[in-house]
């Protein structure tokens, strides 16, 4: 893929909506309500769904997109010694992805296969895009949540990854396949973040 082609690629990612609104990274303590009430249900609002709360699991620690959450099958994961790695092709930037996958968050995956007799050559996840994005819509709605969308689940991905290895921004570039630290940065909102954190703890009083 040409340059100015990846970059406009990846301004598009950075400028997904929904609706109108920009999507923006979730918290943890966002994540945890979201999932839990995703696994309860609330009363007669809406069911609970196990598998849409799953897709969303993914996403968080695959922090790839929706539509390739939604293609992912068994047989995308490929043991590597005693790690297992991710093989895929994004649909969207048609950049193969071949990286680590936490072996706990792979554990809990086969898990769901097993449970769900699901074949190596099945998808993991029956469902439409739509489909998912419109039941978190629901369950956003309740818990009072705004801006939120999917892709909200692979930001907070990178977000993750961003904080735990202490700031390190080129990693999570590369983790995400951008071609600048500054673009990783525009599609995290870190120098957004960053500026209202210092106009916090700005005071000079006298």
């Amino acid at each position: 893929m040409e340059k100015s082609a990846q970059n406009y690629m990846e301004r598009q990612d950075i400028h997904i909506n929904m609706g109108q609104y920009a999507t923006v990274p979730i918290t943890r303590q966002q994540y945890t309500e979201i999932i839990e009430t995703m696994r309860t249900g609330a009363s007669k609002r809406f069911r609970s769904n196990l598998q849409i709360a799953e897709i969303l699991i993914a996403e968080a620690n695959l922090g790839i997109r929706i539509e390739d959450i939604l293609s992912l099958k068994p047989s995308c994961f490929i043991a590597s010694g005693n790690i297992h790695k991710i093989n895929i092709v994004e649909k969207k930037t048609k950049k193969k992805r071949y990286k680590t996958v936490s072996e706990v968050y792979y554990a809990h995956l086969k898990e769901y296969i097993e449970e769900n007799d699901i074949k190596s050559d099945e998808l993991i996840f029956k469902i439409s895009e739509r489909a998912v994005q419109k039941y978190l819509h629901k369950v956003c709605e309740y818990l009072g949540y705004e801006n939120v969308s999917t892709h909200s689940f692979r930001k907070y991905c990178g977000m993750c990854l961003y904080e735990a290895n202490g700031y390190n921004i080129v990693l999570v570039m590369e983790f995400f396949q951008h071609s600048s630290p500054d673009i990783t940065k525009r599609y995290l909102g870190v120098d957004a973040r960053e500026m209202e954190a210092a106009l916090q703890n700005h005071v000079e009083l006298v």
